[in-house]
């Protein structure tokens, strides 16, 4: 999102990033889009409210909200299919699941055998 203008053809018209941790590379993207930017620590129910064409919007670290909350998943669906289809946005779900060390080193070692 940094180099956006090298990428995407169409101009970020709003950032919207949701992410449990404020990081260095969410301050980055705090200085670079201003006020352009939507930083928020939660899902909002709202969130399409803060939709505008050609918005950008990253969902960070919020797999188990995304898969367990049927408020959140009703409204992201309507998000997915009616706006960006409709109105040219960009939505960007991150999920990740990191597994205990153990199970690693137990598969790994499966692998090497």
């Amino acid at each position: 999102m940094l180099e956006a203008p090298l990428h995407f053809e169409v101009p970020i018209t709003r950032l919207i990033v949701i992410s449990r941790y404020k990081d260095d590379n969410i301050k980055l993207l705090e200085e670079k889009y201003g006020k352009k930017g939507v930083f928020l620590q939660t899902i909002p129910l709202d969130l399409e409210s803060y939709l505008i064409p050609g918005a950008y919007c990253l969902v960070d670290d919020f797999e188990d909200v995304l898969t367990s909350d049927k408020d959140v998943i009703k409204m992201m669906l309507r998000a997915s299919f009616f706006w960006v289809h409709h109105h040219q946005i960009f939505l960007n779900l991150v999920f990740q699941v990191f597994i205990q060390k153990q199970l690693f080193f137990v598969s790994l070692c499966v692998y090497i055998l």
